[in-house]
This record gives structure tokens, sequence and C-alpha cells, in this order.
């Protein structure tokens, strides 16, 4: 049996179909994760955004106006639900333990046990999260789940040349942020 495309799990969904949703779920949900998984940088908060972006999904089935992959859609819906936790975090005050809690490097540099490669990866992880969100979701949209123009314009609402712009001007940005990487000591 053929598989079924996005648009057709999403009408059956609309039908009540509970399976179709599940089988949507199952199929996109790693994807969902790994997008919010970079955008948000807490594996907690990430799994949290997942489970809402899904639960936005079924809620909004029937807004799904594509006939091919969901995935701009869904992760358009996940670009929101960062957006919101990013803003909920700034509001909410912080203890030092709080603060102290958050994901640190797995390895010691000071060990000398840190590889160039695992250096340069943290760096750029780090310049990622740094840019604004304007530009930081279209670069993750682009480069780690590999959406054309289009498909990150249609997630994020804009027109395709303001996709394209936002991710040149990201790029440009981690150029500058990141030319330790390329030049010599």
């Amino acid at each position: 049996m053929a598989e079924r495309s996005d648009a057709e799990l999403l009408r059956r969904t609309c039908e009540g179909d509970a399976d179709a949703f599940a089988e949507l779920v199952a199929r996109h949900t790693a994807r969902v994760y790994r997008f919010a998984r970079t955008a948000v940088a807490d594996p907690d908060d990430a799994e949290d955004v997942t489970q809402e972006t899904f639960i936005e999904a079924f809620r909004y089935a029937r807004r799904f106006g594509g006939t091919g992959s969901a995935i701009p859609w869904l992760l358009g819906i996940a670009a929101n639900r960062c957006r919101t936790l990013r803003r909920w975090l700034r509001r909410r005050p912080q203890s030092l333990e709080t603060l102290m809690e958050g994901e640190w490097p797995a390895t010691d540099p000071t060990a000398g046990n840190e590889t160039p490669d695992a250096e340069a990866h943290l760096d750029i992880r780090r310049a990622v999260a740094d840019l604004p969100a304007s530009y930081r979701v279209p670069v993750i949209m682009r480069y780690q789940e590999g959406l054309s123009y289009a498909e990150i314009a249609e997630a994020l609402g804009v027109e395709p040349n303001a996709a394209s712009m936002r991710v040149h001007r990201a790029k440009n940005m981690l150029r500058k942020r990141l030319r330790h990487l390329w030049s010599p000591e």
C-alpha cells in the first residue's frame, strides 16, 4: 500500500480518523523536535514545543492548505511556539540555581579532551542561538531542515524574497561571529 500524503492524513484527521493523525505525528515528530531543540536549546522545552506544535496542528488541521508535505506548516507552528516560549522565559524571574541548571558542554576544555570539531560545533550552535529569532528560525529551517525558500516563506507567512533575505542576513551575522574558525591564529 502506498504511503498516504500529509494532506491526506490531515484531511482524514478532520473526518475524525485518529489513526491518521497518529501516523502524521509519528512521521514528523523527530524533525519538529530537532528544529525546536536547535531553536530553544533546552531539551525539555523542545519536547514541550513539539507537543504543543502537534496539539495546535490537530486543533487547526482544517487550516492546512497544502497538497504536499506538512513540514513547512508544522515548522511554522513550532517557530511560533518557540517565540512564545522565549518571550515567557524572558519575563519569568529566575533564581541563580535555575540559571545554573542550564545545559553545559559535554567536554571540559581545561582537561584537554575537547576536539577542534567539537569546539567549532559548539561555537556554531552558540552563534546560531544568539541570533535574533527573525534570523535564527529561517537559518535553522534552511540548513538544518533543508527547506526551500518557498517552504520557509510559507512556514513564516512571508514572501520568498523576505525568507531568502533573512537567511542571507543570518549567514552574514554568523560569518562575523565565527570569523575565528577560518582565520589563522
